[in-house]
């Protein structure tokens, strides 16, 4: 249900998704807005304190294990940044 909210979204807005840098940071963006809203806020969970960026790190790159180069490609972050947020989340678990 999510997944197909967020994919209708998307289409109604798609000629806007295709003119962007990085069309799947839009569509990451779009499922993760959904999921958060579906969710409420959490301020018990244990990466609450986390930012964004992180927290889609966590789960790409740590918990589903997708490379970070797709990790990157995927939220329409920087590798370079991806990769020190990796190593600081290996560092200080959260």
């Amino acid at each position: 249900m999510v997944v197909h909210d967020a994919f209708d979204d998307l289409a109604r807005r798609w000629r806007e998704v295709l003119s962007t840098a990085s069309p799947a940071a839009c569509a990451w963006q779009a499922v993760r807005q959904r999921v958060c809203a579906l969710a409420g806020p959490l301020p018990l969970s244990p990466v609450a304190h986390l930012t964004a960026p992180e927290q889609d790190v966590l789960l790409l790159h740590l918990v589903l294990e997708l490379p970070e180069v797709e990790v990157a490609e995927l939220t329409g972050m920087d590798p370079a940044a991806v990769h020190v947020r990796v190593r600081a989340l290996v560092r200080h678990p959260w």
